[in-house]
């Protein structure tokens, strides 16, 4: 896998390169077969998906990695479950110990 630059882009004294990551892959086979014609398939493929940009502000390049959507809600839902369930389990597990 490499990383790809896009074209830089410069608004407002702020410049950004988006960044890419791209991989290709291939496969080629042979009939397990004794005696069939050697008729090889295979096939291969290539993708690229965002990953963040480069922006360049004041003189410094901050790299800015994308996040998926699913963090926004995730990490919260967390926090929120976790601040909820861990008090109750605490407490039943105090009324459970041997005095």
């Amino acid at each position: 896998m490499s990383a790809v630059f896009g074209e830089p882009v410069t608004s407002h004294g702020v410049t950004v390169i988006p960044v890419a990551e791209i991989g290709f892959g291939f496969a080629a086979g042979t009939s397990p077969e004794a005696g069939a014609a050697n008729t090889g398939e295979g096939g291969g493929g290539a993708g690229a998906r965002p990953r963040g940009y480069i922006e360049i502000k004041d003189g410094t390049a901050t790299y800015k990695p994308l996040r998926g959507p699913w963090v926004n809600v995730a990490v919260p839902l967390t926090a929120l479950l976790a601040g909820t369930v861990v008090p109750l389990l605490v407490r039943r597990l105090a009324k459970r110990r041997p005095r």
